[in-house]
């Protein structure tokens, strides 16, 4: 299950209302957790190959992941390790929100932007120069996960990852 949020919803929950509908969201976020995460999850996706066997999940959970697209076209996808407890799951929900909020409400000081715009100038790199970073922004696409014990969020490498067979990833905006 994929949920999409909008900057626009990221921009009320930073008003007073927002406040208010905080914690039916946070009723709504529990809700979710149980039926796609938590032991006994009711919802479970799942993935066959073309012979029929399933295809387990390796590092996180297929289960639900949330997305937001920017106005700009780019895109970060929050995703959950497969042995995330209520409680981190809470965490990276609340800390997702965050990233989206400060991101909207400075860019100068974002992580999130400064990540976008490094995968946007490593992308241009390989290509002729009038192609520039501004133009790569709206293609990037980023996966993040909420690393707990470091308490802020990584970004997986799928390639280097299936390579050593490990979940392999780096702090979001070390890349900048």
């Amino acid at each position: 299950m994929l949920i999409w949020v909008g900057e626009k919803y990221f921009g009320a929950m930073l008003e007073e209302a927002g406040k208010d509908h905080y914690e039916v969201l946070k009723r709504g976020l529990g809700r979710l957790y149980d039926k796609t995460l938590a032991r006994g999850a009711s919802v479970i996706r799942r993935l066959r190959r073309q012979d029929g066997s399933l295809v387990a999940d390796a590092s996180f959970s297929g289960n639900l992941s949330f997305a937001y697209a920017s106005p700009e076209g780019w895109t970060v996808k929050l995703l959950f390790p497969l042995d995330v407890s209520a409680s981190q799951y809470e965490a990276a929900c609340v800390a997702f929100a965050g990233l989206i909020a400060d991101h909207a409400r400075d860019r100068s000081r974002s992580v999130l932007e400064a990540e976008i715009q490094a995968v946007a100038e490593e992308k241009a790199s390989i290509l002729p120069e009038e192609i520039t970073p501004a133009h790569m922004r709206g293609s990037v696409r980023l996966l993040v996960f909420w690393n707990a014990a470091e308490g802020c969020f990584h970004v997986p490498d799928p390639g280097e990852s299936g390579y050593r067979g490990e979940l392999i990833s780096r702090p979001l905006g070390s890349m900048a």
